[in-house]
């Protein structure tokens, strides 16, 4: 079922699906002015929080220190009306990615009482199994297992947790708004072009360069949905050819939703009806109710949603500045240096642990003898990726991730060694 559709089904057995929800409409240009849009935002992100903590159990919060998170315990600690609130963040001990300071800053700035957890190479070794049985197909990303963790512990106090999903994907907070408009221009290269000059470029880029590897797989792929889908895809169309040489390679499933000409409008959509429908809620419901925790996302309130397509995408990227207006009602309620500081997201440091506590996992899974991706992908192409990894020199743990989650699964729901009570962990 798609997401804001419901499906009626006639007396004689006809299907017929009707869309019952629909963004709206862009304002027209004028209509807004910074100030009245950001407190537009403000009451509206004050509104949705305050709906969410209605409930007859305890309430809690995620806290990752990121603004969206942050936004929302800040504004749930002043309209909390319990003897406390509890936050709860996630550490990898990994210092280019761990946010625990900002959280324990947070935390500290709106008083709330706070828990830690800390998450490393083995929970996913030991959690894999599990949790990919929960999410009844491979694990999409490396974080529905930190996702969990922080779950569990979160149930020990709360039964009702608060997160902050929707943030990224209404205000345009993820760094490919910002080359949104670069990109579409690019786009209309031809593709023998783009796809030649991208990969000549991506072979010798060194692994610190990641986020700019993967702009230019995007840009190396050959329509606009194939482009939208690539931000978030591990493999592109021609790898996924590599790995499967010998299958006819089809067009990946692209879900129609609402058009824009606007480029970053247009990408907001695209993410409005795929990535978080069917990746970041379905993961965190899945994550969460495996610990029988309830997921509330405020920053998706129906009204908030509504506001924020109406708002013109100038006011989400703005000076160089993503996610610019949800920044500017932050402002408002956080110290300056967490609204500011460059955005991180939810990373787990598989790349160091790929090499290092999970490389004889990663080697056991992928190229053992009955392995399904060794014996069902092409062999050289697989060993190729893990030896680039190895080598320090390139970061493929996304595809790496991908290709394990896939054994993993395939270990669960396929494997005769894989016992009853071992599927369901």
């Amino acid at each position: 079922m798609r997401a804001g559709h419901r499906l009626e089904v006639t007396a004689d057995g006809e299907e017929r699906l009707h869309r019952y929800w629909s963004p709206p409409e862009e304002d027209e240009p004028g209509s807004w002015q910074e100030a009245s849009a950001v407190d537009a935002v403000d009451q509206a992100v004050t509104a949705a929080v305050r709906s969410a903590l209605v409930a007859d159990v305890p309430v809690g919060a995620y806290l990752s220190g990121g603004v969206d998170s942050s936004l929302i315990v800040a504004k749930a600690a002043k309209l909390h009306s319990g003897p406390e609130l509890h936050t709860f963040a996630a550490g990898f001990g990994d210092e280019r990615q761990d946010e625990l300071p900002w959280a324990r800053l947070v935390s500290e700035h709106v008083g709330s009482t706070h828990h830690e957890v800390a998450v490393r190479a083995t929970d996913f070794d030991q959690l894999w199994p599990k949790l990919t049985w929960h999410r009844d197909g491979p694990v999409s990303q490396p974080a529905d297992i930190a996702v969990f963790r922080l779950a569990q512990v979160a149930r020990e106090h709360v039964t009702v947790i608060l997160s902050g999903e929707g943030g990224d994907e209404l205000f345009a907070g993820y760094p490919k708004y910002e080359v949104a408009r670069l990109a579409d221009v690019l786009g209309r290269a031809p593709a023998g072009v783009r796809a030649a000059a991208t990969q000549l470029v991506q072979a010798h880029l060194p692994a610190r360069f990641a986020r700019y590897r993967i702009a230019l797989r995007v840009l190396s792929e050959t329509t606009a949905a194939e482009r939208n889908q690539s931000w978030f895809s591990p493999f592109t169309s021609r790898e996924r050819a590599a790995l499967l040489p010998d299958v006819a390679q089809h067009a990946s499933p692209h879900v129609p939703g609402p058009t824009a000409r606007d480029p970053i409008r247009a990408m907001l959509l695209d993410d409005l009806v795929s990535w978080l429908p069917d990746n970041l809620l379905e993961r965190g419901d899945r994550m969460s109710m495996a610990a029988s925790l309830e997921l509330r996302p405020p920053l998706l309130d129906h009204r908030l949603v509504e506001l924020a397509f109406r708002l013109p995408s100038t006011m989400k990227v703005r000076h160089g500045t993503t996610k610019w207006i949800l920044k500017e009602v932050a402002r408002r309620e956080l110290p300056p240096q967490v609204v500011d500081r460059r955005k991180v997201g939810f990373q787990v440091p598989l790349d160091d642990w790929f090499r290092r506590g999970l490389r004889d996992s990663v080697r056991d899974r992928l190229t053992g003898g009955s392995s399904f991706v060794f014996n069902t992908l092409d062999r050289d192409a697989v060993r190729g990726l893990i030896e680039r990894h190895e080598s320090g020199r390139f970061d493929e743990q996304k595809r790496i991730f991908a290709l394990m989650s896939l054994e993993v699964w395939h270990e669960q729901f396929f494997s005769s060694r894989v016992t009853g009570s071992d599927r369901s962990g």
